[in-house]
């Protein structure tokens, strides 16, 4: 490359060699090289850029959903900065919705565990919910 960023090796004669020759005598590099500015700048001019913000996740071992543990989580100091809670270990069945939750402005999306056995029916082992902020306007598609 010379001073001016041009590439190929100039000779005693002043002339270039190398790269540049072959794109300066390629009539199809050149056409090439016009159409790919075309589409970068009709890229450019298409379609605005979608707005975008950090989305702030909280995963948590919650080892058996309760009251009190929720009440632990909201008095966390990056609580009110969350979007979403991803819970695991929750042990709530998958239409359980708890009422601490769903009335503190959090949607639930949740997968039971495994039953627990005979004794214990109505318990679930296991669990992941994703928790999403109400005012955050995102949506959880279950497939």
């Amino acid at each position: 490359m010379d001073h001016e960023g041009n590439r190929g090796v100039k000779n005693s004669e002043g002339s270039r060699s190398g790269a540049e020759i072959n794109s300066q005598q390629n009539p199809s590099n050149s056409t090439q090289n016009q159409n790919n500015k075309k589409q970068k700048q009709s890229a450019s001019t298409s379609s605005p850029t979608p707005p975008s913000r950090m989305i702030r996740i909280l995963t948590v071992n919650i080892d058996g959903h309760s009251k009190a543990k929720w009440t632990y989580l909201c008095n966390l100091f990056c609580f009110k900065n969350l979007d979403i809670i991803i819970m695991t270990e929750h042990h709530l069945s998958s239409t359980f919705r708890p009422v601490e939750i769903v009335e503190s402005g959090w949607s639930i999306q949740q997968v039971a565990g495994v039953q627990k056995r005979q004794s214990r029916q109505h318990e679930y082992r296991g669990g992941v919910a994703i928790l999403t902020r109400d005012e955050a306007g995102l949506h959880v598609e279950q497939t």
